[in-house]
Order: C-alpha cells, then structure tokens, then sequence
C-alpha cells in the first residue's frame, strides 16, 4: 500500500458525497493536503501508514481512518482563513491538514493527554523538516496544546469559525456540544462531531440560533473524555 493507494481510496469513499461542484472543490483541496501532510509521519508503525483504516497511537486513542477524517473536514467546509478549535489533538495529522487548508487561519488543538500533545507537535515538526518552504509556511499557524476546555468554557476568550471533535460523544454528552456552539462558535459557524457509535453531527449557527444534521453514514470513535 502506498500514498497514491490510500487516496485514491479516499476518492473511492467519498466521491459519491460530494455532489455539489462546492462539496467537489472542498474534496479536491482535502486530497491535496493529504498528499502533502503525509499521513506516514503520524502513525506509529510506518509499514500501516497507507492503509484506509484506523490505527492506535497508545493511551488508548486512535488516529482515524483517512476516509472519514476526510468525511469530517468535508462537512467543516474549511475555508482560507477560518480559525478552527479541534478537541483531539490524537497524532495531530488532522490539525496539520486543517491548518494547511486554512492558511492563513489558524488552529488550535486540544488534548487532556499531555503526552499525545507532546507527539502531536513532534510528528508536525518532524513532518515540516521534509517539506519545502512555502508548504511549511502553510503549517505554521498550528498549536497543539494540553486542556480541557469544558471546565473553562464560560471564560474561555476565543471564538471560532470551525470547531472538530475528533472523539465521539454520548447522548448525554450532546448538550455539552451544543453548549460549546452556543459560546464560542462564530456566527455562520460550523462545528463537526462525531458520536461514539453512529452518525456525524453538524452543528451550524446562524442568527445566533444552531441547526443540527446527521450524516447517513455511521462511524465507530473513542469516547470523548470530559
């Protein structure tokens, strides 16, 4: 399995979602990321980097299957300059595709675990180190870094364009999402979550009021600790 393999795999997967000439553009420049922030400098064992599957990182977390991270940030439709909070940082492959979508927004990455914060930042610097200058200029409004934003978030200063949550919620766990919405979500804004066991939420707010959307398809995600 090779770089060329796996998107066109993720072109096999999500081709058929991607129905408006908006929704092909978005797929488009998703693919191009992928074929720049190379999925192999954020996987443990480099010989399962190409495969359109999920894999462990450790502390019982997983960086996820390329279709659907690219499923993800298809519903986010990412747009040049949008600033993205994701909460997940995991390996920080799907922060460093964000973030080299949206430049010259930037991202920030939560995580509860200090040490996938630690890896995450690592894997972006090492990545960066093989890429040339104008495609590392794309990366470096990226921050990766420890919290949990649900014990701050009536304090929290920042509000936001994108929001992702790369681990997946319970029912009970849904008013939390939509709290997160509600206080720090920009108008127009879109948020992207997934449950644990089901299908992807999309939040979007406009006129202050948020919307929510299921997609057809569902996933399997690690749970989302808060």
């Amino acid at each position: 399995m090779n770089l060329e393999r796996l998107i066109q795999s993720v072109k096999n997967n999500l081709s058929y979602l991607a129905s408006s000439s908006k929704d092909k553009e978005n797929l488009n420049r998703i693919i191009a990321a992928m074929q720049i922030v190379d999925r192999v400098f954020f996987v443990p064992d480099k010989k399962d980097a190409y495969f359109d599957t999920a894999l462990p990182i450790g502390y019982n977390q997983t960086i996820s299957q390329p279709s659907t991270v690219a499923r993800m940030l298809l519903l986010a439709e990412l747009e040049s300059g949008n600033n993205l909070l994701e909460l997940g940082a995991g390996s920080g492959w799907n922060a460093c595709l964000a973030g080299f979508i949206i430049y010259p927004g930037k991202v920030l990455s939560l995580d509860i675990v200090p040490q996938l914060v630690e890896k995450a930042q690592e894997n972006l610097n090492t990545l960066k180190k093989n890429l040339n200058y104008e495609d590392r200029v794309k990366l470096s409004h990226i921050e990766f870094k420890h919290g949990n934003i649900f014990k701050q978030l009536d304090h929290w200063p920042d509000r936001y364009e994108r929001i992702i949550i790369t681990a997946g919620i319970t029912k009970e766990q849904e008013n939390l999402i939509y709290q997160l919405a509600e206080k720090i979500l920009k108008e127009k804004g879109i948020l992207v979550c997934p449950y644990m066991q089901g299908p992807l939420i999309t939040l979007k707010k406009e006129q202050a009021k948020i919307s929510k959307n299921t997609t057809l398809e569902h996933y399997v995600f690690v749970p989302l600790l808060d």
